[in-house]
């Protein structure tokens, strides 16, 4: 209740852990996936991103794509969430 009133959103916390807990599978993501996945998670740009894994931003883009289809996200601040 505290959360909801300070204005944020409340999932239950059994229900999130399994959710979080199947969004990062390994089953679910690749290597090159979960590693990107934690430089979002670190609030790194597509750009650092693309320089730390000698990739191009393009590539990057590709990876955020398959990220937010298999974890069933919309956006970047949904992953960071992960």
């Amino acid at each position: 209740l505290n959360a909801v009133a300070a204005g944020g959103t409340y999932i239950d916390s059994g229900l999130y852990e399994e959710y979080k807990k199947d969004a990062a599978s390994p089953d679910i993501l690749t290597k090159r996936e979960r590693e990107v996945l934690i430089y979002v998670q670190d609030y790194l740009s597509n750009q650092q991103i693309a320089d730390k894994m000698n990739i191009s931003t393009r590539t990057v883009e590709n990876y955020l794509s398959r990220l937010y289809e298999k974890t069933d996200v919309f956006c970047r601040s949904d992953l960071i969430g992960l």
